[in-house]
């Protein structure tokens, strides 16, 4: 409780929440707990949270806190606990810009733009390179970026991104940025797939593995377009070497 837990998959994969809990199984919370109408409807308050927050992206960062989750047991040290998946996602439009650039994303009109991974900072030192800026870092990334590509952009036909620490979060200022996104056009009446293979993500030292059915977006038929203002340098690219997290059968542990 009160630590940050941090679900990921590889880039070309996203996130699909199997099960999450977040509680205490202590025997003193027991009968407070019955004031609940079950263990079933406490979970579910626990997994809509996490799909809200996690499904059909690559990765997404969530706080155990009672701030966000139901508070089933005042008074006692609780923890988040989340079983996942880590399934493909349909191959999506992706697009790079430099820091200071601004970025723009399009789809028809009939669709609507759908984040599937986000990155804002440096982890490869050949994009975006200019000898005149400063890259003293080369391994820093902006927790805050795909919350506002996210909340800008997703169910929209169209967005746009000014590529700054100021409106992405401030990481290794000292080092010349690069935003990377992929992103889906889709149509609401997009269907869903299914998928075996689940991970665990806990915040306590257990965890539990279980396998369930898979939703995903499936429509990304239509042409799509995307453009970046070359305020500044710009160095076009579709790179996938953005370091993203594996999770396969593993366990996160957050108290």
């Amino acid at each position: 409780e009160g630590e940050e837990l941090e679900l990921a998959c590889l880039r070309g994969t996203v996130l699909d929440i199997q099960t999450a809990f977040f509680g205490s199984k202590s025997e003193s919370c027991q009968q407070f707990e019955e004031q609940f109408s079950s263990e079933t409807a406490r979970a579910v308050k626990a997994i809509d949270v996490m799909k809200a927050q996690c499904n059909e992206r690559q990765a997404c960062f969530v706080q155990a806190s009672t701030s966000i989750f139901t508070d089933t047991c005042p008074n006692n040290t609780k923890y988040l606990e989340v079983s996942y998946k880590c399934k493909e996602s349909i191959k999506p439009f992706e697009i790079l810009a430099c820091e200071l650039e601004k970025l723009y994303l399009r789809c028809p009109k009939d669709k609507y733009l759908w984040i599937v991974y986000t990155f804002f900072g440096r982890v490869n030192p050949k994009l975006c390179f200019v000898v005149e800026r400063q890259t003293s870092r080369n391994q820093c990334v902006s927790k805050k970026a795909p919350k506002i590509l996210e909340s800008s952009c997703n169910y929209k036909n169209n967005c746009s991104i000014s590529v700054n620490s100021a409106v992405l979060g401030n990481v290794c200022p000292d080092t010349y940025k690069y935003l990377e996104v992929d992103y889906l056009c889709l149509k609401s009446t997009d269907n869903t797939d299914t998928d075996n293979s689940t991970n665990t993500a806990a915040t306590d030292n257990s965890a539990t593995d279980n396998t369930a059915a898979n939703t995903a977006p499936t429509d990304n038929s239509a042409t799509n377009t995307a453009a970046i203002d070359n305020s500044a340098t710009n160095i076009a690219a579709t790179d996938n070497s953005a370091t993203s997290t594996a999770a396969t059968d593993n366990t996160a542990t957050d108290k």
